[in-house]
């Protein structure tokens, strides 16, 4: 937690969790009345028989200073990880996948839970035949939820094609599609559009649109509600691009944040870019503290003066060493550090 300047106030250490979040899911952090929540994962070995590895469901508790109240686990089919976090009213909806600990079939799984992390129900979602994995959930006005993620066909751990499902506020399915090409391509991620008359889309796809372009191309996108493409904006480039988070703004414009390389040489650099309601891309820029260590944009918020906060990792100096830290970076509405910047890359000193 910090002040408007980016000072720290207060922060958690998660001891117990293997992780808050994964690529794309830092919505596992979200604001209740008078505190957080945060959902994870925790992954317990067994020495003796590594198979039987057990994963259970976690939610944390804790006030406006940080200091937890108290946690829940849930153990769902035995192996139990949660990516994604949404609260409409005074409900918790856990997202994430829940499978047995042989390894058998993986399920997109909801937990619904009140403000004392007591379930109130528990869906999931699939076939039965493939492994589905929910990554990120997200509401419509109503109370509608939309559930994306990825499904895996041939068992070897690759997110094969995206996958979407619109439900009622009880979770009980109305609509599903899968969305990808016959080959290896990324989860998919959709989010209600603030006007919640569309949905804003994220993939990565395998395939080359151009000769010399990176094997894996990412769009942004908007939907119907009926999960039909609207238009596509594809970042096709010849270095690598990924995107961490996106959010739609209350003008119909697009925000998204991630992970670029200027060049096939240079370390990771933060990214950020801006979509118009018809995605055109109107800017795009990168960040970093020093061109020999990886830099990230993990999350992004619009703030009140139309500019964004970016909440990211990248290397700064500790007693005179170079160390990963969390990073946090204030830009104006254009996207510069400055106003009037002109560059699209900006070395940022630690």
């Amino acid at each position: 937690k910090t002040d408007s300047f980016g000072n720290e106030i207060a922060s958690v250490n998660f001891a117990e969790i293997n992780t808050a979040w994964i690529p794309g899911n830092p919505g596992s952090l979200k604001k209740i009345k008078n505190g957080f929540i945060a959902s994870g994962i925790k992954i317990s070995y067994d020495t003796l028989f590594p198979i039987n590895e057990k994963g259970t469901g976690h939610l944390y508790f804790f006030n406006t200073d940080c200091d937890t109240l108290f946690s829940k686990q849930y153990v769902g089919d035995g192996y139990t990880a949660f990516y994604n976090t949404d609260i409409v009213n005074d409900t918790i909806f856990l997202f994430g996948a829940t499978r047995d600990t042989l390894n058998y079939q993986t399920y997109m799984y909801l937990v619904t839970a009140d403000t004392l992390g007591n379930i109130l129900s528990e869906k999931r979602y699939g076939t039965g035949i493939i492994d589905e994995i929910g990554l990120n959930i997200d509401h419509f006005e109503n109370g509608n939820l939309v559930l994306s993620g990825g499904i895996e066909y041939d068992g070897t751990g690759s997110l094969t094609d995206g996958k979407i499902y619109k439900t009622g506020s009880d979770g009980n399915p109305y609509f599903s599609e899968t969305y990808g090409t016959p080959y290896d391509d990324g989860p998919f991620y959709a989010k209600p559009s603030i006007n919640n008359l569309s949905l804003v889309v994220e993939q990565s796809i395998d395939t080359l649109i151009n000769e010399g372009d990176h094997n894996y191309a990412r769009f942004i996108g908007k939907m119907d509600t009926s999960g039909n493409y609207i238009w596509r904006t594809f970042f096709n480039r010849s270095v690598f691009l990924n995107f961490w988070n996106f959010r739609p703004n209350i003008d119909g414009s697009i925000i998204a944040c991630g992970t670029t390389k200027p060049d096939s040489l240079e370390n990771l650099h933060g990214f950020i870019t801006k979509l118009d309601s018809n995605g055109i891309i109107l800017w795009e820029r990168t960040y970093t503290t020093d061109n020999y260590y990886d830099a990230y944009f993990f999350d992004v918020q619009q703030t009140t003066d139309k500019g964004f906060i970016i909440s990211g990792s990248a290397v700064g100096d500790i007693l005179g060493e170079p160390n990963q830290q969390m990073w946090l970076v204030k830009l104006d509405s254009m996207g510069c550090l400055e106003p009037g910047c002109a560059d699209t890359f900006t070395y940022i000193k630690p």
